[in-house]
């Protein structure tokens, strides 16, 4: 009997008498063995997960999610050539990470695979519902959906190339932070929940131009800069800054860590002198900074809507979309492909990439929503080496994990399901799960419990929630907290 998820031929032809061909495509998963393209384990979703050979073993017609990453599947063997199979990065976290967060890496590679097959096609049925049209051919899920988002507004005129410079040095994905870790710490990724963070992302004001360079004598007297900037001027702008070293707050200034981790299109470390607006305002309260020059834009105007499915997008914005980690991996990347490079046409027409006015604020904005909560758990005591892209990480003693975790659920973050199973009796946290002790809001609660309670039958049904209808939720939530009780 065929397979369903297959692509399939109808008799009945098209106007042209063409053949129609369905756009139906399975979903599943490949673990290599060693994560090299050869034999393993691969599944589709629903199926039975089998032993394979060797690539000669899956066909076509199904997307694979594989454990191979780019590197390998792109300059190893040739495996990148096939049409079919996607890099362990695809979902923008690796296979890797995405067991860790469910507490799965210690299943065996034959339980992994059809677990992760049903990850993968609940993930992609989500997106497909946003984007019914989509052919799945690009690299990354984030890549898919750029074609989501309007082009963003690129810099013309006068100044575009110096602008251009100026954004990609404001450009920063990660921050990462001057400390020392102990040598027997371990770290500990800690979460927004990603709808509401997806939320916080459609609300960044996004600066709109023609812009103009003011310098030198465009410029208030240099000791004026800064308060005509944080708290006069209403336009965007892009600063040229020299940050001194007569910290107002040490503590936070070596947090926040400017610069630190940015890199260039190379992969290098990149010395950054811009800065967005939002940022500025931060450094404002945290040392003082010298303003050599500014592009200022017109207005700042709203992010539009992105172009998907509106009842789609709803689902997985509702509070029962809240509670599903696959709608909230679909949302993370919707917001973050708002955030890649735009168009830029050259005079010869050809046309290149470049850093948009909307990535750079967006990603600013991630920045200090995350710098924010990484303030709270360094102020509790807790070792931050990173933040960003909705996360945090910290670096923590085996055996505090605990108390870090205590404190990580009252400032309203998740962790993996991994980290929680590695503490002794975890069920019972050293602290009551108490809702009024949780910090990230009411829509979050429930999955921070069961999360924080290491109860991953009761997650994984909270993550297929948004496919039962409306009024079959409330039993399934009755049943799911009953056990939780």
């Amino acid at each position: 009997m065929p397979d369903p998820r297959y692509p399939k031929t109808t008799t009945e032809p098209a106007g042209d008498l063409t053949p129609v061909i369905a756009a139906e495509v399975g979903y599943g998963c490949i673990l290599f063995d060693g994560g090299q393209p050869g034999p393993g384990w691969c599944c589709v979703a629903g199926d039975e997960p089998r032993r394979i050979d060797g690539l000669a073993s899956i066909g076509s017609g199904c997307l694979w999610l594989t454990n191979a990453n780019y590197q390998t599947m792109m300059f190893g063997n040739g495996a990148g050539q096939n049409p079919w199979l996607r890099h362990d990065g695809y979902l923008r976290l690796r296979v890797d990470q995405i067991l860790s967060e469910w507490g799965l890496t210690s299943a065996a590679p034959d339980e992994a695979a059809a677990w992760l097959a049903d990850m993968f096609d609940r993930v992609m049925r989500y997106a497909g519902a946003l984007l019914p049209d989509k052919d799945w051919s690009k690299r990354t899920l984030v890549e898919e959906m750029m074609s989501a988002w309007p082009e963003p507004e690129m810099p013309t005129g006068q100044y575009a190339a110096s602008i251009r410079q100026a954004l990609r040095e404001s450009l920063q994905e990660w921050t990462c932070t001057p400390c020392r870790t102990p040598k027997d710490n371990i770290t500990i990724k800690l979460w927004r929940p990603r709808n509401v963070h997806f939320r916080d992302m459609l609300t960044v004001p996004i600066p709109t131009g023609p812009w103009e360079l003011a310098a030198g004598g465009d410029l208030p007297p240099r000791e004026a800069r800064m308060e005509w900037l944080v708290h006069e001027q209403t336009r965007p702008a892009l600063t040229n800054i020299l940050i001194q070293q007569d910290y107002a707050s040490e503590d936070l200034a070596v947090l926040f860590a400017f610069g630190g981790g940015a890199k260039n299109d190379s992969g290098d470390a990149m010395r950054r002198s811009w800065c967005t607006h939002p940022e500025l305002v931060a450094l404002h309260n945290l040392s003082p900074v010298d303003v050599d020059a500014v592009f200022l834009g017109e207005s700042y105007g709203t992010l539009p809507m992105p172009f998907v499915d509106e009842s789609a997008l709803q689902r997985l914005q509702s509070p029962i979309g809240a509670l599903s980690w696959s709608a909230g991996i679909v949302l993370e990347n919707l917001w973050m492909a708002a955030t890649r490079p735009g168009i830029v046409r050259r005079p010869d027409q050809t046309r290149r990439r470049a850093v948009s006015y909307r990535g750079a604020w967006l990603r600013a904005h991630d920045r200090l929503a995350m710098f924010i909560h990484a303030s709270k758990m360094s102020k509790g005591g807790w070792l931050v080496t990173s933040y960003g892209t909705g996360a945090i990480w910290v670096s923590v003693d085996p055996g505090n994990i605990p108390a870090m975790l205590a404190d990580a659920f009252r400032v309203g973050l998740l962790p993996s399901l991994q980290h929680i199973q590695s503490v002794p009796g975890i069920r019972g946290l050293s602290m009551e799960l108490d809702p009024a002790n949780w910090g990230g809001g009411e829509e979050g609660v429930i999955e921070a419990i069961a999360r924080y309670g290491a109860r991953g039958d009761e997650m994984s049904t909270l993550d297929g929630l948004p496919d039962y209808e409306d009024d079959e939720i409330p039993g399934v939530l009755e049943n799911m907290l009953a056990n939780l009780a």
